[in-house]
């Protein structure tokens, strides 16, 4: 168990309070905790037995447990079960001690939202250049591969005409370089 619950069972076990508007009274913020109407709907919506909430009633004290469970499962403040003071839910306190903070008009706030606003800008900035550069990325890989294809064509026919200049030189105008080596 951690440690902020054994301070609150140590609280809980304390609550020896024999008098019994006082039991009422924390009952009362149990079921207020858990929207039950009767002791019944409290005892169920913990999984308890009725006859076990008799008991904790007429024995005045109440199971650490309980509390810890309400007040974990509900998101109650431990505090406000135990003596009623404070904001019920946890966290509630916090929220209304800092309605400045809570609105986004602190000055932290406000230096922290106009740094996501500028962060926002160069992203998109950043994702249009993005985009700008990946067009024309791939114009230049369209262009390249027209150029190749270009290319190999050109070579081809280069080469092909070569060949036909070889097999048959004096219909291009070349004489036979070997007969010229030759010596009569």
């Amino acid at each position: 168990m951690p440690d902020s619950s054994k301070q609150v069972a140590g609280l809980v076990a304390g609550l020896t309070e024999k008098d019994a508007t006082a039991m009422n009274t924390f009952l009362e913020r149990l079921k207020l905790a858990t929207n039950a109407k009767s002791d019944s709907e409290l005892a169920r919506f913990m999984g308890l037995r009725q006859s076990a909430m008799s008991s904790a009633k007429s024995r005045g004290q109440i199971p650490a447990s309980w509390l810890v469970n309400i007040a974990i499962n509900c998101n109650i403040s431990a505090d406000w079960l135990l003596t009623g003071d404070g904001a019920m839910h946890r966290g509630e306190a916090l929220l209304r001690s800092r309605p400045s903070e809570q609105d986004g008009s602190c000055a932290q706030c406000q230096e922290l939202e106009a740094e996501l606003a500028e962060e926002r800008k160069l992203v998109r900035e950043l994702t249009n250049d993005f985009r700008d550069a990946m067009k024309e990325n791939r114009e230049l890989n369209r262009e390249l591969r027209l150029a190749v294809k270009e290319s190999s064509y050109f070579k081809a026919k280069a080469g092909a005409a070569e060949l036909r200049m070889r097999e048959r030189p004096a219909e291009y105008g070349q004489a036979d370089e070997d007969s010229e080596a030759r010596p009569p």
